[in-house]
């Protein structure tokens, strides 16, 4: 028990490293260098952009580096190098320096977000994977909450400051938890060549998935001969996933990447108020990834991650009716509680319809998450065009939520159609 605690604790820390600090982080720091004189506002979101195309390439890489690199190694090299990125923009320099580690820190975030995840879940008890989830997912709430805190406090002194303790907080958390590392959690290969076989029914979500996972990832001339109405069934409620969860990564590129400098410079409220807003933004990621971790395993995954979605696109719909500083505070929260409820709760999901099978987990988790970041930097980058030529934040809150409520939407049309293949309680 001990050991699956510290392994939790450890997967926790590790997002809360490489997505909360690495990825997140630099959204509070784009006001602080536009104003201290580091870079123009272009060159500045456009190093944002750059740090969400970084997330990309690590999802992509975790992608091919699962029977090539022992996953334990991976995750503590991406650790390293977080803390590494830091350090290296901690005084002016050139753009393309800033560029390639602000790259380097988010492909970190990608490699840890896919590796850790499995990783964990591959190593702890599969009835609570979506409270496990959560309490991964979590530590990118905790990361925000960190650097919402530290940043302010730290500019107080310097920019130089602030970038060397993010720095300094990547290490300690990885010196802490660089043991629950060590073990190999890699499938052989043979593994991946692996025959899925039948068992007596007991839910859809333990029988047709098992059979039907090579439908969404692998050949046909690898598929096991099975009912092709449940294949179909299966392989769409798969691809519903990565068809919502792209939208959702739309919807969120404009508050992960603008939100803050939209509070602190656009509405002039200041770094302490933007710092507050990014530490509720944590608060709640953290709270929406455990509740709805909970809530997932109590009354189905499905129906979380579409609840989740819909409440997602309302809230960012909110600043086009007001901009009041309390209204603000309850939909920073808000965002926290939506979008990262929905990883924990995804990855949970995804395992259960592929019957548990690693191999295939990891191959569609991976490929979700490698969509959710091209279609994440890619709209990051859409939305700081839009922003450097319209002028105002506007039209960019109302395509962020028209995004996500579009994937809800997506989601309950295939659920509707398909929905005996889900989770057997509220599909």
């Amino acid at each position: 028990m001990a050991r699956t605690i510290y392994i939790v604790f450890s997967g926790f820390c590790a997002l809360l490293v490489t997505m909360g600090l690495a990825r997140f982080s630099f959204a509070t720091l784009i006001p602080l260098a536009i104003e201290a004189g580091w870079f123009s506002e272009t060159q500045t979101y456009t190093l944002g952009v750059g740090n969400l195309f970084g997330y990309l390439a690590g999802a992509l890489l975790a992608s091919f580096s699962w029977f090539r690199v022992p996953s334990g190694a991976a995750i503590r090299a991406s650790l390293c190098v977080a803390a590494l990125s830091f350090f290296a923009c901690s005084r002016p320099g050139e753009f393309a320096w800033f560029a390639f580690f602000l790259f380097a820190g988010g492909m970190t975030s990608g490699v840890v977000l896919v590796l850790a995840m499995l990783n964990v879940q591959s190593r702890t008890p599969p009835p609570h994977h979506a409270l496990i989830g959560g309490i991964l997912v979590s530590g990118m709430g905790g990361g925000l909450i960190l650097s919402g805190l530290l940043v302010p406090l730290l500019s107080e002194l310097s920019l130089t400051t602030v970038w060397l303790g993010l720095g300094v907080t990547c290490l300690a958390l990885t010196g802490l938890t660089w043991a629950a590392w060590s073990d190999d959690t890699r499938e052989s290969s043979q593994t991946e060549t692996a025959t899925v076989t039948t068992a007596p029914a007991r839910t859809a979500a333990e029988t047709a998935p098992a059979m039907t996972a090579t439908t969404a990832t692998m050949t046909a001339a690898e598929t096991v001969s099975a009912d092709s109405s449940v294949d179909s069934a299966v392989h769409r409620l798969v691809v519903g996933s990565y068809i919502s969860y792209s939208l959702s990564s739309l919807s969120l590129a404009m508050p992960q990447v603008l939100f803050i400098d939209f509070v602190v410079r656009e509405l002039g409220y200041g770094m302490s108020t933007g710092g507050l807003y990014w530490q509720m933004m944590g608060a709640g990621a953290i709270f929406g990834s455990l509740c709805f971790g909970r809530f997932a395993d109590r009354f189905g995954r499905g129906f979380s991650y579409r609840v989740a979605l819909l409440a997602l696109g309302v809230t960012l719909l909110v600043p086009i009716a007001s901009v009041n500083v309390w209204v603000l505070g309850v939909m920073s929260f808000c965002i926290g509680v939506f979008n990262f409820a929905q990883v924990g709760v995804l990855a949970a999901r995804l395992r259960a319809l592929l019957g548990g099978d690693e191999v295939l987990s990891r191959r569609v988790w991976a490929r979700a998450s490698f969509l959710f970041g091209l279609f994440q930097a890619a709209g990051s980058a859409f939305y700081v065009w839009l922003l450097v030529t319209l002028g105002g934040y506007e039209g960019l809150f109302l395509l962020a939520g028209g995004f996500a409520l579009l994937g809800g939407v997506v989601e309950f049309s295939v659920a509707r159609r398909h929905g005996s293949s889900e989770l057997p309680v509220c599909p």
